[in-house]
């Protein structure tokens, strides 16, 4: 069964198919939720603030299309404000805090890991990513110190199936701590992904949305001829 067509009113793109910011309370009240109420109205106020969602008609792999995506870029080039978002990600994951490596991969993400990495004190490395910017296992930055545990970090999940490459940095799970993001766009899968590896996992918001397989009847950016936006230009 496919899942359900987003639902979308007075939806209004740019002439020339760029995506546009959601500033508005209400709408991303309904779009975004976190699992920490204690903090989800000053993460709100930072992405509105920032326009870090985005309303478009994004490709998030060749079998998923979303209406929506969040660009922490847009938060990230703040550092006062990451370093905040960091300050919340300790305190509701403190596996974090502990002696380890931050490790992320060549994206926004590298925002989140130096702000863990001031905030902790624990190095930080980055991996490159590939042409289709992809993470890989290539060290770009940093080094993976073989007697450390890794803290895996990113800015935006969607089911975690990325962050493969990264696990190969040590020879098991076991080596690492989990993995810790800014948001989730689809919860349930990356939250199996985390299971399935025995690895700790903490977010600070996720997507109310539903991504959709790439078809009119399903997606409608398809059926209304939107420009199909790559999310992973956006990360």
């Amino acid at each position: 069964m496919g899942n359900k067509k987003p639902a979308m009113k007075n939806r209004e793109l740019a002439a020339d198919g760029r995506p546009v910011q959601v500033k508005d309370d209400r709408s991303l009240r309904r779009l975004l939720v976190s699992p920490h109420s204690h903090i989800v109205d000053r993460l709100l106020t930072i992405i509105r603030d920032t326009g870090a969602l985005l309303e478009g008609h994004f490709e998030l792999d060749p079998s998923r299309h979303s209406p929506y995506f969040v660009r922490f870029s847009q938060i990230g080039w703040n550092q006062t404000l990451v370093d905040q978002v960091a300050a919340m990600l300790i305190e509701v994951a403190p596996f974090v805090a502990k002696p380890s490596t931050i490790v992320c991969a060549e994206t926004s993400a590298i925002f989140l890991a130096q702000a863990l990495g001031r905030k902790t004190g624990n190095s930080v490395a980055v991996t490159a990513i590939d042409t289709m910017r992809q993470p890989t296992a290539m060290l770009r930055t940093g080094n993976v110190d073989s007697r450390q545990p890794i803290v895996l970090v990113s800015d935006v999940i969607t089911t975690g199936r990325s962050l493969t490459p990264l696990l190969g940095l040590k020879p098991s799970s076991s080596a690492f701590r989990g993995i810790v993001a800014f948001a989730v766009l689809s919860t349930a899968r990356f939250q199996d992904f985390a299971r399935e590896r025995n690895l700790e996992s903490e977010w600070l918001v996720s997507s109310t949305w539903e991504a959709s397989s790439p078809a009119p009847a399903e997606c409608r950016g398809c059926a209304d001829g939107e420009t199909l936006l790559p999310a992973n230009e956006f990360s």
